[in-house]
């Protein structure tokens, strides 16, 4: 009874083992684009509509030319700015690789 339970052990380790490594493969992995963000839109969101929708943005640059930019994480390590104008409206979503942020 011993030698059927460290089999299934052993069985179990390795489905689990392949499924990891299978999850890690870079084909699985999604690219996140500004099309992801279909709920808001270019020239008609407004801020308060961006923080009722995704929360607070981990961090927000106020320029001195009256727009703001909103940066929120992303999935697989990027981040999105959303580019506020003046009036606190939509203009533009950007989306970073990792690396492309530091």
């Amino acid at each position: 009874m011993g030698l059927i339970k460290m089999k299934y052990k052993i069985i179990v380790l390795l489905v689990a083992a392949l499924t990891i490594a299978g999850c890690s493969s870079s084909k699985y992995k999604h690219s996140v684009k500004p099309s992801d963000y279909t709920f808001l839109d270019i020239n008609i969101t407004t801020q308060e509509d961006v923080r009722n929708m995704m929360g607070e943005p981990i961090h927000i640059d106020n320029n001195s030319d009256g727009r703001s930019v909103f940066l929120y994480s992303a999935p697989y390590g990027r981040k999105t700015a959303l580019v506020f104008s003046k009036e606190e409206i939509l203009e533009k979503i950007l989306v970073f690789e990792k690396d492309q942020v530091q």
